[in-house]
């Protein structure tokens, strides 16, 4: 008699104390034909758990969801869970297979959105860890794909870590001197933020890119990278600038603390001159808390001190 599908799910919860046992039961269940949700069940089992003997039926499985693939697997969730649990257990031979996961860009119905970026981005880890030349380039064509997902970022996020990973610094380059409609704000961000070991003269075109930006995600960024040069001149009068000129108080808040606990003095000058300095209302709350949780270094007294008196000082005269 055969199983049904609630008495396979009820096996595959009845291994749990035995991880090898659930492991080979759950290779026997990647089987199209016993439906999604005991093949989904399974490949928990075997993501959480990386087992070499699943591995043929791992790449059998890819290609039957692989074939049909918007009608078999919509959203390339199936295809995406194959992918995590070969990751650990993947071989040379699997280069196909990846590659042919990494050129998947599906559209189902009804929103006829694109839904595999995190297939793509799981793809391409895998295949870094594998080949490294061929991963470099998928990298590169990632970071750029325009049909990247808003919301997640993938899989150009993942571009950007296995780029950094391999020293592949260019590319990041490339993409965040483009015209700021080219690139996507978290994406541009994760990018600035990896360039801190590029040559210095290589700082001043990039910085100009962002003369104008207010971008706050961007800014972060930039304000991060900035920071890994906190001895070059231009460095420190970007910095200067964004103080003065940023609107976003999370941001404001962020650069602040940030330059004090960067252990630079010229750095740190730049926010405790800011506190000193005449500033509209809300600035002034922000390095009230950000100067009030910095400790109780003598420099940081006086310049709170003297904020908390301009601020008191103002309040009196709006009462007037």
């Amino acid at each position: 008699m055969s199983e049904s599908k609630e008495s396979r799910l009820q096996r595959l919860r009845e291994l749990v104390d035995d991880p090898a046992g659930r492991a080979d039961y759950a290779v026997t269940l990647l089987q199209p034909r016993y439906g999604l949700e005991v093949v989904r069940a399974a490949l928990r089992v075997l993501v959480a758990r990386p087992h070499l003997p699943a591995r043929a039926a791992l790449v059998r499985l890819f290609e039957h969801y692989a074939t049909q693939g918007v009608t078999r697997d919509p959203g390339t969730y199936v295809r995406s869970e194959i992918v995590r649990a070969l990751r650990p257990i993947s071989e040379p031979a699997d280069v196909a297979l990846l590659e042919q996961a990494l050129m998947t860009y599906e559209f189902p119905a009804p929103a006829f959105k694109e839904e595999a970026a995190l297939l793509r981005s799981g793809a391409l880890v895998t295949l870094a860890e594998i080949d490294d030349v061929r991963a470099r380039f998928h990298a590169t064509r990632l970071l750029a794909d325009p049909l990247t997902d808003p919301m997640s970022g993938e899989p150009a996020l993942t571009a950007v870590t296995v780029l950094v990973a391999q020293g592949e610094l260019l590319p990041l380059y490339f993409y965040v001197t483009q015209d700021a409609a080219r690139m996507q704000a978290e994406v541009a961000s994760v990018c600035l933020r990896s360039l801190d070991s590029l040559p210095a003269e290589a700082l001043p075109p990039l910085i100009a890119c962002y003369a104008d930006c207010t971008n706050p995600v961007m800014l972060v960024g930039l304000t991060d990278l900035l920071l890994a040069y906190p001895d070059l001149a231009i460095s420190q009068e970007t910095l200067a600038r964004l103080l003065r000129e940023v609107k976003d108080m999370d941001l404001y808040r962020y650069m602040a603390a940030a330059l004090l606990a960067a252990g630079h003095a010229e750095l740190r000058w730049l926010v405790l001159d800011a506190a000193r300095g005449i500033l509209e209302s809300g600035k002034q709350a922000v390095l009230l808390d950000v100067l009030g949780e910095a400790g109780e270094s003598e420099d940081v007294r006086a310049a709170l001190a003297a904020l908390q008196a301009r601020r008191s000082q103002g309040t009196r005269t709006g009462r007037r």
